[in-house]
C-alpha cells in the first residue's frame, strides 16, 4: 500500500516539475529584454528601518496610496535609501555602475539635456558641455538642447560619437525671474514639437553647474527629482515652500517629503512633458491672479512633486553647492554649482 501511494505522488510530481522546467526555459529565452529594473538596491535596504515617527492618514497619489511621514524630531545625519512611498534615493554605494551600464547600453537609448544660456548664464555653457562630455552618460547617445537668444555665441565644443547639440533660439529677458518663469513653458513646447521624437529620456539642468564625477543610467526613471543641497539635513517645517494659500504652489504645513532643487529634474520624455506643462499651467494661474510664487518655478516644481511623486530621487550628490562643506554622508559629488556670486547672476 505504501509503495502504491509513493508511486502515485511521484507520478503527480514529475509532470508538475516538467511543466515548471518548460515554463522557465520559455521565460528565460523569450521574455523581452527591454524590461530592466531602474534601480538595483543594495542588500542593506531590506534590513533598514525607516526613521519615521508613525504615519498620517493615507493620501491618494495617482491611484495609489502611501503613508505620509511625520516630522523627524532630530535632523537626519545619514541619507535615507528609500522614500516613504518606496522610491529609491540614489547615492554612491546603492547601485552597481558596471552592471547597469551592461544592462542599459543594448537598449540604444538617447538621453536629452536641456540648458538655458540666457543673460549672464551664457559664459558657463562651454564648461558645462566640456564636463558633460567627460562624465555625463558615457557610452550613451546624448542630445544637448541649448536655449539661447544668441545662437552665434554658443561655443564649439568637440562632441563624442553619437552625441549631438541643437541650439534653440529664444527671446531674451532682462529679469532673472522672467527667465525662470518661462522655462517650464519652453521645455514643454520643445518636447511637444520636437524632442519627443528624438530622445527617450530628458534631463532639465541649469547651465551654471558642472559635472565632477560619472553620472550614468542609475539616474534613469519615469520621473526623477533631486534633493536640494540646502535642505537635505533640516526639518520639514524649515523647507521654503510657498505658504500663501492664494498661490497654486501652496503647500500646507503637514505636506511635503523633501525639498527638491529646480536645477535638476528629468525622466521619460513623455512624463517630463506632462510635468513641465502642469507646472506651466499653475504658473499661468498664479500670474492671472497677480501672484509670483516664493521661489518661482522651483516652488511649483515642489508642489507638483508632492501630488505627483517622483519614481526616483537623486541624493545631493547630483545637485551640490560648492560653497558648502561636504558632509561625511556624501561620499561623492557628481554635479555641482560653480563657485560664484549668485547675486551677480540674478542682477
Amino acid at each position: 500500500m505504501f509503495h502504491w501511494k509513493l508511486a502515485l505522488v511521484l507520478g503527480l510530481c514529475l509532470p508538475a516539475s516538467l511543466s515548471l522546467w518548460v515554463l522557465w526555459v520559455y521565460v528565460e529565452n523569450w521574455m523581452p529584454v527591454s524590461y530592466i529594473p531602474y534601480y538595483l538596491p543594495c542588500p542593506e535596504i531590506f534590513n533598514m528601518k525607516l526613521q519615521y515617527k508613525g504615519a498620517e492618514p493615507a493620501q491618494p497619489v495617482g491611484g495609489l496610496e502611501y503613508l505620509q511621514p511625520k516630522l523627524l524630531e532630530q535632523r537626519p545625519t545619514e541619507l535615507l535609501m528609500l522614500t516613504p512611498w518606496l522610491a529609491p534615493i540614489v547615492s554612491e554605494g546603492t547601485f552597481n555602475p558596471e552592471l547597469l551600464q551592461h544592462l542599459y547600453q543594448p537598449l540604444n537609448l538617447t538621453i536629452g539635456v536641456t540648458m538655458f544660456a540666457v543673460g549672464k548664464y551664457r559664459p558657463f555653457v562651454q564648461h558645462f558641455l566640456e564636463s558633460a562630455e567627460e562624465f555625463f552618460m558615457r557610452g550613451f547617445q546624448v542630445h544637448y538642447y541649448i536655449f539661447t537668444p544668441k545662437p552665434e555665441a554658443v561655443p564649439s565644443v568637440p562632441l563624442g560619437p553619437g552625441r549631438h547639440l541643437s541650439v534653440i533660439p529664444t527671446q531674451d529677458h532682462s529679469h532673472w525671474e522672467e527667465i525662470s518663469m518661462r522655462r517650464m513653458e519652453m521645455i514643454s513646447k520643445h518636447i511637444a514639437g520636437r524632442a519627443h521624437r528624438e530622445v527617450d529620456y530628458l534631463f532639465c539642468l541649469h547651465a551654471d553647474m558642472t559635472f565632477r564625477n560619472p553620472w550614468g543610467p542609475e539616474t534613469l526613471g519615469d520621473m526623477v527629482a533631486a534633493i536640494h543641497p540646502g535642505y537635505f539635513s533640516v526639518l520639514r517645517q524649515q523647507f521654503p515652500y510657498e505658504r500663501r494659500r492664494a498661490s497654486t504652489a501652496y503647500v500646507a504645513d503637514n505636506e511635503g517629503d523633501f525639498y527638491y532643487g529646480g536645477a535638476v529634474f528629468g525622466g521619460r520624455v513623455a512624463n517630463v512633458y506632462e510635468f513641465t506643462r502642469g507646472c506651466h499651467m499653475a504658473i499661468l494661474a498664479d500670474k492671472a491672479n497677480g501672484i509670483v510664487a516664493a521661489w518661482q518655478e522651483e516652488s511649483h516644481l515642489n508642489r507638483r512633486f508632492i501630488s505627483h511623486k517622483p519614481s526616483k530621487v537623486l541624493s545631493p550628490e547630483y545637485l551640490w553647492d560648492d560653497r558648502k562643506p561636504r558632509p561625511p554622508s556624501l561620499k561623492l559629488i557628481r554635479f555641482s554649482t560653480l563657485d560664484k556670486e549668485t547675486s551677480v547672476l540674478r542682477s
